[in-house]
């Protein structure tokens, strides 16, 4: 269940269908979703903006799932965004006895979790190591003060939102004191963030009640975005063991149950790691996982059934993922340069296990890229000319 199809929806189909033995419905609020194209799936389309209408999205779903659903065998629900996740929870399955919801965190709990200053109190709290972190609303010199100490500067970052948006890094206070001032008007809705210098780890994991099953830790080899905040396109997939400790003790912290995908920053020097921030869903390297032996939808979903998630290592996996490499044109341009690593470390061999949709998002790519060129394009004249008269003093 998914409000847009891109990304990690499509990702957690694709295990699915790796595993087998699935009949797959998307159920999304998307109108002119590409999973349409995909014959591992089949699309419900439903407003999804109530617990209402998420309940009568999955009923109607079900009675369309009946005919080829074996007589008792539930139907999993599995909400792949924060807001769905919260939504589910909120639903009264009575009426719906057939429907079983895969294991995610409580809305209560959910909702703290997506707030960034709420999830570091949390963090914080449970003894979890955590970065030094002060709310952009309080006393503006007291926040200075603080951010001084940072010897790698600051970053100044929204409390709600995901994927590396919205954030500024601030490498002097004088810098980090132009951020807010530039925010004055909505400093409740970021905080500062001391900025660690050092090197990105993910950890992905499957929780029963406070006890991690599967994990996996993910560390970038190749950025999609030079000096930014989003997910690499390249990861070397692993199992390091002080990863899977502090995941374990998130877990057993909150009695985590379900998926969740935790940022970490491993700080130079003397290799200490920190939380930045929990996702409590599925994530955009899930793929990454699957190629290194280890299926968490797959396992996710057989835990609703009722039953118990084999426990997998991941082999060590170099991995990188073809849709974000080809995504935008500067990615596309950073694949080019590391053409011999991207070879070798793409799961090629799943283009061909869709083909129909493979082509829909290869040419759809192609005609994002082709709209960006000509716009360029279209820019250069104008500009050209902006400067030709500013030299004529003809424009300002």
């Amino acid at each position: 269940m998914t409000r847009e199809t891109r990304g990690v929806p499509a990702a957690v189909v694709r295990c699915l269908q790796a595993a087998g033995g699935y009949d797959v419905h998307v159920v999304t609020a998307e109108s002119r979703t590409t999973l349409r194209y995909s014959r591992h799936c089949t699309i419900h389309r439903h407003a999804l903006a109530t617990a209402d209408e998420v309940l009568a999205a999955v009923q109607e779903a079900v009675q369309e799932m009946v005919t080829s659903t074996s007589a008792g065998e539930p139907v999993v629900v599995v909400p792949v965004e924060e807001e769905l996740i919260r939504l589910t929870g909120e639903v009264d399955w009575s009426a719906a006895p057939q429907v079983v919801v895969a294991a995610g965190p409580s809305p209560a709990l959910c909702r703290t979790i997506d707030d960034k200053w709420e999830c570091q109190q949390l963090l914080e709290s449970a003894a979890l190591p955590v970065i030094d972190t002060a709310a952009a609303d309080d006393d503006r010199a007291r926040v200075l003060a603080r951010a001084s100490a940072w010897p790698d500067g600051a970053l100044v970052k929204p409390r709600l939102g995901a994927g590396g948006r919205g954030i500024v890094r601030c490498r002097t206070v004088e810098e980090l004191d132009e951020a807010l001032e530039a925010r004055r008007d909505q400093l409740d809705r970021y905080i500062v963030q001391e900025f660690i210098a050092g090197e990105h780890v993910g950890c992905n994991l499957l929780a029963v009640d406070g006890q991690v099953v599967l994990a996996t830790s993910q560390v970038g080899w190749l950025d999609g975005v030079p000096d930014g905040f989003t997910t690499p396109v390249g990861l070397d997939v692993a199992a390091e063991e002080d990863v899977l400790e502090l995941a374990q003790e998130f877990a057993a912290a909150t009695r985590w149950d379900g998926v969740a995908n935790i940022d970490l920053r491993r700080r130079r020097g003397d290799g200490r790691l920190f939380v930045v921030e929990i996702n409590p869903r599925y994530w955009q390297t899930l793929l990454g996982s699957l190629a290194a032996g280890v299926n968490f939808p797959h396992a996710h979903v057989g835990r609703a059934r009722g039953g118990d998630p084999e426990s997998s290592q991941p082999l060590p996996t170099r991995w990188a993922d073809f849709h974000t490499i080809t995504d935008t044109a500067p990615a596309l341009r950073i694949g080019l340069r590391n053409v011999v690593a991207v070879r070798r470390a793409t799961d090629w061999h799943v283009l061909a296990l869709d083909p129909a949709y493979e082509a829909v998002l290869l040419a759809d790519k192609l005609r994002r890229i082709g709209i960006s060129g000509a716009r360029r394009t279209l820019r250069r004249p104008r500009r050209a000319a902006g400067a030709a008269l500013r030299r004529a003093g003809l424009r300002q």
